[in-house]
């Protein structure tokens, strides 16, 4: 059995853990299925019962499989996920942490003996229920004023990290949780900041070959190394939400839609990464970068998201459209990455989707004053035929 099981196991089996967390269930691995199965590449992550506090919280721990542990980029960045959180105590629309790094000596036994102690590092944060799937997998059956409310939540919960200097470099659809505050107002919170950095944490790499968070997601700069690049690698993030927003709308995935309607994409980012290569210092790749961005941005035009497979009311296909396009520019210089200008576009698509309603409402009403307004002068009709008939019969 692998160290992962074991660890599960063992865990799962536990009356407590670390004095206080009770019923942990590992939540992204599935022991009856595939090592593959797992959700979430470098950690298990268990829901468990705080005592101390009675909620449920999220122990997250570095996943302890060998090809894992020799990962040391990612070890580092699983070491540097509380340190980020610490910053984020306190902050509205921010996942929270509940206690910070330590050691857990998992005890790996053959024939009853003690054979060797593996330590497994883990930290522990709230737990956050529900997901957002569901906007996505059945979005005919979703209101559309709903979703753009969701994305609008989406969008104030990655600035809310934004404006503490993290960058989450994996914002995507399994990332993002909705919770409510201390009102009862609906937020959505970025959780899993295994990939995020803040502005000012030195880059774990020399050099970054590639994007840091999923590639269905990640920005064209991200894919030619400029993922640890603190100035721009956070615009990935904004890239993704240009992405989610797609999908929120159209049944495609932006990634195959993207390569569907700009087949040289791909083309135009290899061109970018080998333009890169000529160069050794971090000024010189930016002026390629640039150059390379301009030159080639033609070659790479977002999907529309009114086109096949769309759920796109036609009162705001053109805004939609063009918000999508906007958000996932190839050049990151003419990407849209204010959330003052996305809020007043989404609260425009909003008016605009309410004041259809609202005039198809009116509309209805006014079709059924006119029904009644016939019907009551049929039966002032009839009642007319019906006297003047037993009048001629008298």
């Amino acid at each position: 059995m692998g160290n992962r099981k074991i660890l599960i196991n063992t865990l799962e089996a536990l009356e407590v853990f670390d004095g206080r967390y009770k019923n942990l269930k590992c939540v992204n691995y599935d022991l009856t299925k595939p090592e593959d199965a797992k959700r979430g590449c470098f950690s298990l992550v268990f829901k468990a019962n705080d005592t101390l506090e009675n909620r449920p919280v999220a122990i997250k721990f570095y996943d302890p499989h060998p090809r894992v542990l020799s990962n040391t980029y990612r070890l580092k960045a699983f070491e540097r996920e509380p340190e980020i959180l610490k910053t984020l105590q306190s902050k509205g629309r921010c996942l929270q942490l509940v206690s910070d790094m330590k050691i857990y000596f998992l005890v790996i036994r053959q024939g009853g003996d003690e054979v060797a102690q593996i330590p497994c590092k883990y930290f522990v944060a709230e737990w956050i229920e529900d997901e957002i799937d569901t906007f996505f997998e059945d979005q005919e059956r979703v209101d559309a004023i709903a979703k753009l409310q969701l994305f609008h939540q989406i969008a104030l919960g990655v600035t809310s990290l934004h404006r503490q200097d993290g960058h989450h470099r994996d914002i995507k659809a399994d990332n993002l949780r909705l919770k409510k505050d201390d009102r009862k107002n609906e937020l959505v919170v970025a959780i899993d900041l295994g990939a995020a950095a803040r502005a000012e944490d030195v880059n774990l790499l020399a050099e970054y070959a590639d994007h840091a968070g999923a590639p269905a997601y990640a920005s064209p700069e991200a894919t030619v190394g400029f993922s640890g690049h603190r100035e721009i690698g956070h615009l990935t993030d904004w890239y993704a939400l240009g992405a989610l927003l797609y999908e929120l709308f159209n049944r495609d995935l932006f990634y195959s839609a993207h390569r569907k309607h700009s087949p040289n994409y791909d083309a135009a980012l290899a061109l970018t990464s080998l333009g890169l290569q000529k160069h050794s210092k971090l000024q010189d790749k930016l002026e390629a970068l640039h150059k390379n961005l301009g030159t080639l941005r033609h070659v790479s035009e977002s999907p529309p998201v009114d086109g096949d497979n769309s759920t796109v009311p036609a009162a705001i296909e053109i805004e939609l459209r063009n918000l999508v396009r906007r958000l996932t520019e190839f050049d990151y210089r003419l990407r849209l990455r204010s959330i003052e200008e996305l809020s007043l576009r989404i609260n425009s698509c909003i008016r605009a989707l309410e004041n259809g309603l609202l005039a198809k409402r009116r509309k209805e009403q006014k079709k059924e004053w006119r029904r009644r307004r016939i019907e009551k002068l049929k039966r002032r009709e009839l009642g007319f035929q019906q006297k003047s008939l037993a009048e001629a019969q008298v």
